[in-house]
């Protein structure tokens, strides 16, 4: 799926921020919105961090995982994992213990060195 990337050229004067839409170019439709420059102490943040412990409380109760790994961006960004296992606990309210949430000690490459161990793995049963 081919994705092109828009940003807006000129941002409002008032907002301290830019945005970028990554569009699929099938459907014209955002896949994402990538936000730069917003301040660390930006209520957008506590937002993102309750939306992402919302879905999260499903995730746990469903699947009873000991271990979230945050990814991505919000994963690498500077205390948002703790930010959404506070809020995490806050929603759980003593239901269940809480999973811990933790960024990704592999960073970027975790995809393509999983990717690579399944398929060493692969190889390897084979023989």
């Amino acid at each position: 799926m081919a994705a092109v990337e828009r940003s807006l050229a000129k941002p409002a004067p008032d907002l301290p921020f830019t945005l970028t839409y990554v569009l699929d170019a099938a459907s014209s439709r955002a896949r994402r919105v990538v936000v730069t420059g917003l301040p660390d102490d930006h209520p957008a943040w506590a937002l993102e961090a309750d939306y992402l412990a919302s879905g999260m409380v499903a995730l746990a109760c469903i699947l009873s995982p000991h271990k979230i790994v945050l990814s991505g961006g919000v994963g690498r960004r500077p205390g948002m994992p703790e930010a959404v296992a506070t809020r995490l606990e806050e929603l759980l309210a003593d239901y269940m213990p809480s999973p811990q949430i933790v960024a990704p000690v592999l960073g970027d490459r975790a995809g393509v060195l999983g990717a690579l161990a399944l398929a060493m793995s692969t190889a390897y049963s084979a023989t």
